[in-house]
Protein backbone atom coordinates (compact mmCIF):
# COMPACT_ATOMS: atom_id res chain seq x y z
CA UNK A 1 0.00 0.00 0.00
CA UNK A 2 1.13 3.52 -0.70
CA UNK A 3 -0.16 6.76 0.86
CA UNK A 4 0.33 10.11 -0.88
CA UNK A 5 -0.51 13.61 0.29
CA UNK A 6 -1.63 15.84 -2.55
CA UNK A 7 -2.47 19.49 -2.99
CA UNK A 8 -3.92 21.31 -5.90
CA UNK A 9 -6.29 23.83 -7.39
CA UNK A 10 -9.74 22.68 -8.48
CA UNK A 11 -11.58 24.67 -11.16
CA UNK A 12 -14.95 23.36 -9.94
CA UNK A 13 -16.41 21.47 -6.97
CA UNK A 14 -15.69 17.95 -8.27
CA UNK A 15 -13.23 17.26 -5.45
CA UNK A 16 -15.92 18.14 -2.90
CA UNK A 17 -18.47 15.92 -4.63
CA UNK A 18 -16.04 12.99 -4.59
CA UNK A 19 -15.26 13.53 -0.89
CA UNK A 20 -18.97 13.62 0.03
CA UNK A 21 -20.17 10.73 -2.17
CA UNK A 22 -19.16 7.42 -0.54
CA UNK A 23 -19.62 5.59 -3.87
CA UNK A 24 -16.71 7.48 -5.47
CA UNK A 25 -14.19 7.21 -2.64
CA UNK A 26 -12.31 4.52 -4.56
CA UNK A 27 -11.54 5.24 -8.19
CA UNK A 28 -8.87 4.56 -10.76
CA UNK A 29 -6.42 7.45 -10.88
CA UNK A 30 -3.32 8.32 -12.82
CA UNK A 31 -1.18 10.51 -10.57
CA UNK A 32 1.35 12.55 -12.51
CA UNK A 33 4.56 13.78 -10.91
CA UNK A 34 5.17 16.68 -13.27
CA UNK A 35 8.57 17.64 -11.82
CA UNK A 36 9.88 14.13 -12.44
CA UNK A 37 7.86 13.06 -15.50
CA UNK A 38 6.67 9.85 -13.85
CA UNK A 39 3.19 8.46 -13.17
CA UNK A 40 1.49 6.19 -10.65
CA UNK A 41 -1.62 4.34 -11.87
CA UNK A 42 -4.08 2.27 -9.85
CA UNK A 43 -7.14 2.32 -7.63
CA UNK A 44 -6.91 4.82 -4.81
CA UNK A 45 -9.13 5.90 -1.93
CA UNK A 46 -9.63 9.66 -1.56
CA UNK A 47 -9.59 10.91 2.04
CA UNK A 48 -8.80 13.87 4.28
CA UNK A 49 -10.01 16.46 1.76
CA UNK A 50 -9.52 19.96 3.11
CA UNK A 51 -10.37 23.19 1.31
CA UNK A 52 -7.54 25.58 2.15
CA UNK A 53 -8.67 28.69 0.30
CA UNK A 54 -9.85 30.17 -2.94
CA UNK A 55 -7.91 31.80 -5.77
CA UNK A 56 -9.72 33.61 -8.58
CA UNK A 57 -12.81 31.41 -8.22
CA UNK A 58 -10.88 28.11 -7.94
CA UNK A 59 -10.62 26.01 -4.77
CA UNK A 60 -7.23 25.30 -3.21
CA UNK A 61 -7.22 21.92 -1.49
CA UNK A 62 -5.16 19.25 0.20
CA UNK A 63 -6.07 15.56 0.40
CA UNK A 64 -4.67 12.08 0.82
CA UNK A 65 -4.91 9.12 -1.51
CA UNK A 66 -4.18 5.54 -0.47
CA UNK A 67 -3.76 2.66 -2.88
CA UNK A 68 -6.38 -0.06 -2.46
CA UNK A 69 -4.51 -2.74 -4.35
CA UNK A 70 -1.80 -3.06 -6.92
CA UNK A 71 -0.48 0.02 -8.67
CA UNK A 72 1.93 0.67 -11.52
CA UNK A 73 4.77 3.15 -11.30
CA UNK A 74 6.08 4.40 -14.64
CA UNK A 75 9.37 6.31 -14.42
CA UNK A 76 10.18 9.22 -16.70
CA UNK A 77 11.27 8.24 -20.18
Amino acid sequence: MIDISIEGVAKDDTILQKAIDADTLIETYSIEFEDFGSTLDGEFRLSNVEITGETKGALNFTASVQSTGEYTYTPAA
